[in-house]
């Protein structure tokens, strides 16, 4: 029985140095994790602030240049109304012009 016993003593051994062994490495500070973590989420946090105002920025100068386009279709409308209008008056002169310096029948 004695040999049982070493074998089972030994055994037991074996498996609380085993064990020892998993647990005796260098000691993990959870305080230094949870700072560094903490880091990196402020770090995070900042970058996700710059790329909200980034954001903000981007859509006001997409504004700005649609409210510019459509005051430039608006010009471009008006001038083109107006050309048009010119272009009528133009017309209008030279047919009276040509009314005008047409020599008149002969009636007599």
């Amino acid at each position: 029985m004695t040999l049982k016993r070493f074998h089972a003593a030994f055994l037991g051994a074996a498996l609380l140095a085993t064990a020892g062994c998993a647990t005796t490495g260098a000691p993990r500070s959870s305080q230094a994790d949870l700072d560094s973590l903490n880091a990196k989420v402020s770090r995070l946090e900042g970058e996700l602030a710059e790329k909200e105002a980034e954001i903000a920025k981007l859509q006001n100068r997409m504004r700005e240049e649609e409210s510019a386009r459509a005051q430039a279709e608006s010009d471009r409308r008006r001038a083109a109304d107006e050309l048009e209008a010119a272009r009528a008056a133009l017309a209008s002169s030279k047919k009276t012009a040509e009314r005008a310096a047409a020599p008149e029948p002969d009636l007599k």
